[in-house]
Order: C-alpha cells, then structure tokens, then sequence
C-alpha cells in the first residue's frame, strides 16, 4: 500500500491487492453494500492513515466523506428485504456520502422475490446517482 498527500489535503491510498469493503449505514433505506475487487484506491480528508486503520478494524469508519476507485473484476452488491443488486464491472468509481457510482464494461444483475428470473442489463457504462 501506497499513500499520497494532495495540495487540497485529501490522502490517497493506492491498494495493489484484492480488497472487499463493506458500508453499512443503520439510518439509510439502501441496507448494506458490499465492494470487491483486485485493487483500489481510496481518498479521504482529513487523517487517512487513521481512516485506513478504521476500515480494517471491526468497528469501521464512520466517515462520509471516503471516495473510491476499484479496478479489476469488481462487484458492487446491495441488497435490502425487497431485492438485490449486483453491479460488475471492469471499473468502478464510488462516493460514499453521495451513493453515486460509475461502472464501465458493466453489467447490472436485479433479483426480487416476485421475479421469476434476475433480470440483467448490460452497458459500455452504468451510472447509479443515488441510493435507489
């Protein structure tokens, strides 16, 4: 793992091996979200050596303000009582605070109990711009 400081004071940490994050967020409707993938790059304000350390303990980050980017065979899953998502992608860009992600060479995977299949749908690039 590598870390950068930016002039705006952000931190930038470029992880070279597979990761999975987890993001749980007790008061929003989207339930939990997990992100998998071969490498990823994470950039936060403030302390991000500390931030790091967070997300690996089991408490967590409680930070919102957590930017990422993950390359190489990436799953985005999400699921609430009513349904599950499953976003891959060659590439995915994701904003913790804002629920807004990017995915290239995607493919967007929806099943629901009333449904008798998963329905899929396929894109040169899948834009999520909000928790629904």
């Amino acid at each position: 793992m590598q870390n950068y400081t930016t002039p705006n004071g952000e931190t930038v940490y470029v992880v070279p091996s597979p990761v999975i994050v987890k993001i749980d967020d007790p008061k929003a409707q989207f339930g939990s979200l997990d992100i998998e993938a071969d490498r990823m790059v994470f950039w936060t304000r403030g302390d991000g050596k500390q931030c790091f350390e967070n997300m690996k303990s089991n408490d967590g980050e409680t930070s919102q303000h957590i930017e990422l980017y993950l390359a190489g065979h990436v799953e985005l899953r999400s699921r609430t009582k009513n349904e599950e998502e499953i976003l891959r992608a060659d590439e995915l860009y994701y904003d913790v605070s804002r629920n807004v992600a990017i995915g290239t060479k995607a493919d967007l995977e929806i099943r629901q109990p009333k449904l008798p299949y998963p329905v899929h749908m396929r894109a040169p690039e899948i834009l999520q711009l909000n928790s629904k």
